[in-house]
């Protein structure tokens, strides 16, 4: 599997970049009910401003809107079907190199990721 490399920064620098993270426009990927729940009711006791979706394909077809307000997607690594590794990879094709933000999740233990 050919792994996506995007450029390391730390959460300071992130946020930095972002701006005020209160009206952060953040879309969820993960297909687990759980881990979707937790990590949007986070995300909105940030501030931000959160959509979920439960599968790479529907993040696509979300994120895939020339409108699309969303600063940061956050993707489970580890989905079926279409992982968040070619879903980063397919939104960046199409879109800014840089923007938007991805950060990267995953419930596994497996140091391969």
């Amino acid at each position: 599997m050919n792994k996506l490399r995007l450029p390391k920064a730390s959460a300071a620098d992130a946020w930095e970049h972002l701006g005020n993270r209160r009206s952060l426009h953040v879309l969820l990927a993960d297909d687990d009910n759980v881990n979707r729940a937790v990590a949007g009711k986070l995300l909105e006791k940030l501030g931000c401003i959160v959509s979920v979706v439960s599968s790479g394909f529907e993040c696509l077809s979300v994120i895939g809107s020339t409108t699309s307000p969303f600063q940061v997607v956050i993707l489970e690594l580890q989905m079926p079907e279409l992982d968040g590794f070619e879903v980063a990879t397919r939104i960046r094709k199409f879109r800014s190199r840089s923007w938007p933000l991805f950060v990267a999740m995953t419930a596994s233990m497996d140091q391969e990721i």
